[in-house]
């Protein structure tokens, strides 16, 4: 069964136990909301873009930009988002097409403090969604673009100070949010193999007291067998951004790779992280020892659900009979469990 197999069933596993483990309730945003009759259709947004006026704004800011002292570039954004003779969707579409201009620049100060302040930009125009066309998005996602250009300056600053002679001294010295962008940026692809291969070398000597950062860059090296076997030994957080990476559709793993990885994390000391591991590759091996993981976890008050609800996904009908006829009857958690997979079963057919 190919990665891909696993990416829908392991989302929808994880949002599950979202429901499942918070008792507040999330507060609806109007990054996808119900559609309505005042969505604009692909080709309505694409008649209301002049390019030509988007080329000439995007330039004339990004010129500006190179000499505007920060207060400056921060009211020329703001007017251009005030002016009443622009059409919002021209608005928009110049902010968008800005961010991924000065994303490939090397950043002034004004271009930092723009870009900063467009991360709070909420879009206005609105379209309908590329999975679901009864749900929108916003049509220039002008704050995620924004966020992504910040990033990829962050990820030119590492890879201008990094090499294997200071990535030690580099780690130790940085704080915990610094950490996080050394290791995205050594996963990143924009550092260059030159040096990632010598930080690769380096880090590789020191896997057992950082194994986060020997993972990250081993991935960034492209040295994935090294990197699998390392997925029992990272910090939590690593592990779960791993399984993410792993359900998304920009997984660097093979399906032989992904596998081991999986395995690896189902080893992990912390038993949800393990069993979201057990969940994921139970899907990508359905016949697989990982059911007979999941099966021994039915018993588990923690983790008992979640396995229930991959078990529902993956059992054959045989596999169920099994699992009912060598289930204790006077477990009655057990048999709670066993319930709940036959009922989910039910609402998946």
């Amino acid at each position: 069964m190919s990665t891909d197999a696993i990416k829908l069933p392991f989302i929808k596993l994880v949002y599950w136990l979202c429901l499942l483990i918070t008792s507040f309730t999330v507060q609806a945003t109007t990054v996808i909301t119900t559609f309505d009759s005042n969505t604009l259709s692909r080709v309505q947004i694409s008649q209301l873009i002049s390019p030509e006026i988007t080329r000439r704004k995007t330039s004339e800011f990004a010129n500006w930009l190179n000499f505007a002292p920060v207060p400056d570039a921060i009211n020329l954004v703001h007017g251009l988002i005030a002016d009443p003779d622009m059409d919002i969707v021209q608005k928009e579409a110049i902010l968008l097409r800005l961010t991924k201009h000065l994303r490939s620049t090397t950043p002034t100060p004004a271009d930092r403090a723009v870009m900063l302040e467009l991360t709070a930009y909420e879009s206005r125009v609105m379209t309908e969604h590329h999975d679901d066309p009864r749900l929108t998005e916003p049509a220039f996602n002008i704050a995620a673009s924004a966020k992504g250009a910040l990033n990829e300056w962050r990820y030119q600053a590492i890879s201008a100070e990094m090499s294997g002679a200071n990535i030690m001294q580099m780690w130790h010295a940085a704080d915990n949010k610094q950490k996080r962008y050394i290791l995205a940026g050594l996963r990143s692809g924009q550092i260059p193999q030159s040096t990632l291969a010598g930080v690769h070398a380096v880090t590789l000597q020191h896997k057992l007291e950082h194994p986060d950062l020997a993972m990250a860059a081993a991935i960034g090296s492209g040295d994935l067998q090294v990197a699998t076997p390392m997925g029992s030994m990272v910090t939590p957080h690593m592990a779960l951004d791993m399984l993410k990476t792993v359900a998304s559709g920009h997984n660097p793993f093979n399906d032989e790779t992904t596998s081991e990885l999986l395995q690896s994390i189902s080893q992990h000391a912390d038993p949800a992280i393990a069993g979201l591991a057990l969940n994921a590759l139970a899907r990508q091996q359905p016949d697989s020892a990982a059911i007979a993981g999941l099966v021994a976890q039915l018993g588990d008050q923690v983790s008992g659900v979640s396995a229930a609800m991959t078990l529902a996904q993956v059992l054959t009908d045989n596999q169920l009979q099994e699992l009912q006829s060598s289930t204790d009857h006077h477990n009655k958690l057990l048999q709670a469990r066993i319930k709940l997979i036959q009922q989910l079963r039910t609402e998946l057919k």
